[in-house]
């Protein structure tokens, strides 16, 4: 017998040494192409490797390009392992249990890990991330495709049952066959064992036991040919440790939605596709639960053990019933399989296994984190948490990082915290039974509170972009301070917070939410302080918006009234001018000129620069509507030197699509374009959607003027996708888009015009904002 095995050890290195120069490959083209190491091939050609996973036989064929006949001789070729040798090597891969579901995506990672281990450098590497997000899957996985890397094979333990971090080692021992002897410790037994031979020791669910940490350093120390894969949910923080942090499964793209096809390819819609279909065969993705099957997935974050948790529900609820039942996860997210450990049985039990490691003073902070809503910054932590200065926050959100409860978002201008929705939904819950939360939920609110006063004068200077965006970043959190709000005994605080939002909800398109927390904040607050003039002019601004003028004009009397009453000027301007604005969108020019005359009065009196170049806009509009060019460009050259030197983006990019259609009227097209150019740039970087719109209606009569007509058309649909997306009921420049629209719709013909306007509506809205690169209004891409 062991002659025929040698004979077939032979056999295979020599079949495989043929297929590769056959292939014109040398080893380490194929160890790149297969992802093994050149020294596993070597060691398989020359028989010194003795038995070839069935997975890396698979690797080589596939690399090697070989099918059909020549595939299946080669892998008969591949030897069984026997003998003594071989032997060792089962003893050890007996330990290793072979997964029985698919890794779906994960290649990345898969690939990422892979490096790390093929790393001579690299002893330690460890897999960190929140419970059920796939780390001992993706462990697995990554060993069972480097396991010819190994001569002396793979060693799986399994740490889930162990509390005890001096029972590390003894269950190291149990695992491999070894216990003590006469004279020799179970440590010294251990790594003797290991000191020669090259082998990859996973250990599997290391946070319970991370006080035996340094027990792995000195086992690595002992036996320099072996490397270590850990799973836990914190690091072992020793000396040459690699953490890698398994992430959630990708979530589908605005891109990935639009096709059944690309849609099927993401890993989150895939993996729960195919735990759906282990439960009802017949499930399929489907034009009609995808958009159910979407929301499913993100609102369970692609947490791969939530999304199995709830695919398993499919058997006996649609997808959009199950959707609809996602309201409180962790009470679905149950019946995990029988031979699942106990701690995934249950979504809720994962977490507190997480839980159960911190500390008594981790844990208050846990509970106390969990009233944010879309994550938090540290200086916000710190306001809202540390209730009575009785929390070292720094210290705890490392700890809560450690156990990957929470975890750390650096791509913006500040760090943020945040919490997967599963594990906020188990904080929540730990919140209401501490007897904390109307104290910490106060708290929040009142923190919320003073950061919307905090913005609201920075919404029109130099900082504006970096405000718009910090606001749109804690828009959850101002709704759940609002919410609390509401609810409380303190109106008018409620009414201060709407109030200090109301422009954010105008710039940021948030339209019809803003319209009824403002409703709601004025309908409980009726003294007539100054926020309660503030609240009707923001409420006034989004209905005129919304196409509603006569109310909108009703809001806006109101608060120029109160304003006069309370003798507060620079509310009065305000409402003046945004009164102005709806009588103006009526048509009734002459009116809106007495109004902006009246505001710019008030600016004069408040010495207000910024406030009358605002009002000069308005009036160079109301002039080129009437078709005075003159007038309006004088206007307009006047207020863009003034809102250039406040740092104003957003009303400045207004005032370059007036400049735009001035110059486009007077004939003059290169300064039109410069105009329309930098107008979109800056309404990009403040995401206008609403200003978009009105530059490419810009761009839209600048290629009408230069006759082309389809291109023009195109180009006013593809701005009327951007108005919708704004929410807004007409252009910015909606004289010069009206007027543009007259022209193309009348040379083009209604039909010709309604299919190309359909082509540019039909555009994505980053496709829409690239329109004007396609048509050669800019040598780069815009967005």
């Amino acid at each position: 017998m062991t002659g025929n095995h040698r004979s077939d050890l032979s056999t295979f290195g020599e079949l495989l040494r043929q297929h590769r120069l056959a292939a014109g490959l040398i080893q380490e083209e194929l160890a790149e192409r297969a992802g093994l190491s050149a020294r596993g091939i070597s060691d398989l050609e020359r028989g010194a490797r003795s038995h070839p996973h069935r997975e890396t036989v698979q690797l080589l064929a596939d690399a090697l390009g070989l099918s059909g006949a020549a595939r299946s001789a080669f892998v008969r070729a591949a030897p069984r392992a026997i003998g003594r040798a071989a032997a060792r090597h089962e003893r050890t891969a007996a330990h290793f249990p072979l997964p029985l579901t698919p890794l779906i995506g994960r290649h990345q990672e898969w690939e990422a890990v892979s490096r790390l281990l093929r790393d001579n450098a690299v002893r330690l590497v460890t897999l960190t991330g929140p419970g059920g997000v796939g780390k001992t899957r993706l462990a697995l996985a990554v060993a069972e495709t480097l396991g010819d890397a190994f001569p002396n094979g793979l060693i799986f333990v399994d740490l889930a049952p162990q509390r005890d971090p001096g029972l590390l080692l003894p269950h190291v021992a149990t695992t491999l066959g070894l216990r003590e002897t006469a004279g020799r410790s179970l440590t010294d037994v251990v790594q003797d064992f290991l000191s020669e031979r090259d082998v990859l020791l996973l250990l599997d669910n290391f946070e319970h036991v991370l006080q035996a940490a340094p027990v792995v350093s000195d086992l690595l120390a002992a036996a320099p040919l072996v490397k270590v894969l850990t799973t836990s949910r914190a690091p072992l923080r020793v000396r040459g440790e690699r953490e890698y942090p398994v992430p959630v499964l990708r979530l589908p793209t605005a891109k990935d939605a639009r096709d059944i096809t690309g849609l099927a390819a993401n890993e989150a819609i895939a993996f729960f596709v195919d735990r759906a279909q282990a439960v009802q065969p017949n499930f399929a993705l489907t034009s009609g639960n995808a958009a159910a099957v979407i929301e499913i997935c993100q609102r369970l974050d692609g947490l791969p053990l939530a999304l199995e948790l709830a695919a398993a529900r499919v058997k006996f609820l649609p997808p959009s019933t199950l959707r609809a039942r996602l309201g409180t996860r962790l009470p679905l997210l149950t019946g995990g399989t029988r031979d699942a450990p106990d701690r995934q049985r249950t979504l809720r039990d994962t977490i507190a296994w997480s839980y159960d490691l911190l500390s008594p003073e981790a844990r208050i902070l846990f509970h106390r984190l969990g009233v944010f809503v879309g994550g938090w910054t540290l200086e916000a932590a710190e306001a809202v948490a540390n209730l009575e200065g009785d929390l070292d926050v720094l210290e705890g959100l490392s700890s809560l990082a450690d156990l990957s409860l929470i975890h750390l978002d650096e791509s913006g201008p500040e760090p943020r915290y945040g919490m997967l929705e599963t594990i906020r939904e188990f904080a929540q819950e730990r919140l209401v039974t501490s007897g904390e939360e109307a104290a910490v939920r106060g708290t929040h609110a009142t923190h919320f509170l003073g950061l919307a006063e905090q913005a609201k004068p920075h919404l029109n200077g130099a900082e504006q972009r970096a405000w718009l965006r910090r606001l749109e970043e804690e828009h959850p959190n101002f709704r759940a301070a609002l919410d609390v709000l509401t609810a409380s005994d303190d109106p008018e605080a409620h009414l201060r917070l709407a109030a200090s939002l109301g422009l954010f909800w105008w710039m940021r398109a948030h339209l019809a939410e803003g319209r009824a927390r403002l409703e709601r904040a004025l309908a409980h607050a009726n003294r007539p302080i100054p926020d309660r003039a503030d609240a009707l002019t923001a409420i006034g601004r989004i209905v005129t918006s919304q196409g509603e003028l006569a109310t909108g004009e009703t809001w806006l009397r109101e608060s120029e009234a109160l304003a006069r009453s309370l003798d507060d000027p620079a509310l009065r301007w305000q409402a003046l001018f945004e009164w102005g604005q709806a009588v103006d969108y009526a048509g009734d020019d002459e009116r809106a000129t007495a109004l902006y005359e009246a505001a710019l009065a008030v600016a004069h009196e408040l010495n207000d620069a910024q406030a009358g170049s605002v009002v000069l806009w308005a009036l160079s509009e109301v002039a080129y509507g009437r078709g005075d060019l003159e007038t309006a460009g004088r206007l307009n050259e006047e207020t863009k030197g003034l809102l250039r030197s406040a740092g104003d983006e957003f009303m400045l990019s207004l005032c370059l699509t007036t400049e735009g259609g001035v110059a486009l009227g007077c004939g003059d097209l290169p300064r039109a374009i410069v105009a329309y150019q930098e107008a979109l740039k800056l309404a990009l970087g403040i995401e206008m959607n609403w200003v978009i719109a009105s530059a490419l209606a810009g761009f839209a009569g600048v290629t009408a003027a230069e006759g082309n007509l389809i291109a023009a058309a195109q180009l006013l649909g593809a701005a009327e996708t951007m108005r919708v997306a704004s929410d807004q009921d007409r252009f910015a420049n909606y004289h010069h888009q009206a007027q543009t629209m007259r022209v193309v719709r009348e040379a083009l013909g209604e039909p010709a015009f309604i299919t190309e306007w359909e082509a540019g509506r039909a555009l994505s809205i980053d496709e829409a904002v690239n329109l004007p690169r396609i048509f050669g209004f800019y040598p780069e891409p815009t967005r």
